[in-house]
């Protein structure tokens, strides 16, 4: 252990050793009783982690979406709108959803290729592809002479 990687674990991880990579943390502990300023870095970084956890943050809500229609009513469309949006509270039971409708062009598209006519239909005879052949010799041919 190196004071180069001491602080780079102390500044990833923190002042607790629990956190600490497994292999490396009783090495870091030795060299933290050892070195006057790597246990000087251990007492700020405890420090620092007493000052963070000090913090509260208030929870996030999710924002639901208001459009209204007639007479003030949900529209079809913040109905629609609100039930793709995932839930917080439930996330594996409505995050299927905007995956469905992200799915819906790639479903519409494969099926508009499936009501296409293949290519097979138009294919041409083997007199047909001759004569586009001839036409085309012909026509390099008057190209070339002028």
């Amino acid at each position: 252990m190196n004071h180069v990687r001491f602080t780079a674990i102390i500044e990833s991880y923190g002042a607790n050793p629990d956190r600490w990579p497994a292999d490396e943390r009783d090495a870091a502990m030795a060299f933290s009783g050892t070195h006057a300023d790597a246990a000087a870095l251990l007492n700020e970084a405890a420090e620092l982690d007493q000052f963070l956890d000090g913090f509260k943050l208030p929870e996030a809500a999710m924002p639901r979406i208001r459009i209204r229609g007639h007479r003030g009513r949900p529209d079809i469309i913040e109905q629609f709108l609100n039930w793709l949006t995932p839930s917080i509270d439930d996330l594996a039971g409505t995050l299927w959803r905007p995956a469905v409708v992200a799915c819906l062009p790639l479903l519409l598209g494969i099926a508009i290729g499936i009501g296409f006519p293949s290519d097979d239909q138009y294919r041409l005879t083997l007199a047909e592809e001759f004569e586009l052949l001839a036409m085309g010799a012909i026509e390099t041919e008057t190209w070339n002479h002028e």
